[in-house]
């Protein structure tokens, strides 16, 4: 098992095009009252679901079309964007998993402060058009950054090809 680090993910233009809604006002955001089971129960985190349980939830779902092909996603489980605002320290959310025996991918659309953290794996630094996937038995953790007002990622769990 490990991870695989891919920098300049899609082609510039193509990563600005979609940055720029991800990063807009145009996307509804829902608010999480905690960031994962093991995070604080103070912490909190905004999402907006594209895909989960079988359905497409957002208008936005195609703009991760390119994404889904160049990871080999044969089968979706869920994609959504996680936003989690600035914090004055940095804050670690707590090892989990999303799902067991699959995919995961998290790709950044904006560069932050706020690392992934792994088990067993050096952190992986928040830059923007960058995808982290793993097996998704590796425990992961986000945190919270202290540079910017928001950190903003997708993360995806699928069955690849």
């Amino acid at each position: 098992m490990s991870l695989k680090i891919i920098d300049n993910f899609l082609p510039i233009e193509n990563f600005k095009e979609i940055q720029k809604i991800f990063l807009s006002e145009n996307i509804n955001w829902h608010f999480r009252p905690s960031i994962n089971s093991k995070a604080d129960k103070n912490l909190f985190q905004f999402d907006h679901c594209f895909f989960d349980n079988m359905m497409i939830y957002s208008d936005f779902f195609s703009l991760l079309q390119p994404i889904f092909e160049k990871l080999n996603c044969k089968s979706l489980i869920r994609a959504k964007l996680n936003l989690t605002t600035q914090t004055t320290k940095s804050i670690f959310h707590g090892y989990h998993i999303d799902y067991e025996n699959n995919k995961t991918a998290i790709m950044y659309f904006n560069t932050t402060n706020g690392k992934t953290y792994f088990e067993n794996f050096d952190p992986v630094d928040c830059i923007e058009n960058r995808l982290v996937s793993f097996n998704s038995n590796i425990k992961h953790s986000s945190s919270s950054c202290t540079d910017r007002l928001r950190r903003v990622v997708l993360n995806v769990n699928y069955y690849e090809y």
